[in-house]
């Protein structure tokens, strides 16, 4: 349920610590939503993280509590998000962007969401009352 970037995007080493931070986030997510999360879900982020690992110079155990310590930095932006997909189902990049950067920003998320919606609407409207029907 993650996401993660291919072997061939990653490869070159450069981005191996930040991937790895990527994979160790969901179960970090999960145990920060449920402490009682089962470990055993996140094996296949384990797996891809395992050879990455040999190639830095940091430990599991830095990597994962950079990983917490990310979540917990942002846990309020994911529960917007979160709130957004269980209503909507899917956001596009500016949704997002607009969640939080109105979160880092000190703004309702809802309000800057809400917002850009209406605008949303205004645009469509006009646009389907210029449609030559």
């Amino acid at each position: 349920m993650g996401f993660s970037l291919s072997e061939s995007e990653w490869a070159d080493g450069s981005r191996d610590i930040e991937q790895i931070i990527v994979l160790y986030a969901g179960l970090a997510a999960e145990q920060k939503y449920d402490p009682n999360a089962d470990e055993s879900e996140s094996t296949d982020d384990n797996e891809k993280a395992a050879p990455l690992l040999k190639r830095t110079s940091e430990t599991e155990t830095s990597l994962r509590q950079r990983a917490k310590d990310l979540i917990n930095k942002n846990w309020q932006s994911i529960q917007a998000i979160v709130e957004k997909l269980l209503i909507y189902k899917t956001l596009e990049c500016d949704e997002l962007t607009i969640i939080i950067d109105a979160r880092d920003e000190g703004f309702d998320p809802d309000d800057k969401f809400n917002e850009l919606h209406n605008r949303r609407q205004e645009v469509n409207h006009e646009n389907y009352q210029n449609c030559d029907r």
